[in-house]
């Protein structure tokens, strides 16, 4: 998860690497908050993030809108929208795919 995280991603690609089985990408889960004002916003910040940290293409094997976006009150009503733009937003930024929750 992009926004808490407790691996180390520099020692799976490198143990991976020594035990023959080289790593072609990296997955990672990224949802995008709802909460105007923050870097956390965009599916770019996971992406991003584990681009320059590794060096990998990244797939962003888990986003999308999910239950907990309810936290947020407008959020309910953005979500049909912002999946949309979700997906854009990750093609752009270099991933290569993804895969969506709603």
């Amino acid at each position: 998860d992009a926004n808490n995280t407790c691996e180390d991603p520099e020692t799976i690609v490198r143990v991976c690497a020594e035990a023959g089985a080289p790593l072609d990408f990296w997955a990672v889960n990224n949802y995008a908050w709802a909460s105007e004002g923050t870097e956390l916003r965009s599916a770019d910040f996971g992406i991003a993030k584990y681009q320059d940290r590794i060096g990998l293409p990244v797939l962003l094997s888990e986003t999308g809108h999910t239950s907990s976006e309810e936290f947020n009150d407008e959020a309910l009503d953005r979500q049909a929208e912002a999946l949309r733009s979700s997906l854009w937003e990750t093609v752009s930024s270099g991933a290569v795919g993804m895969h969506f929750f709603h």
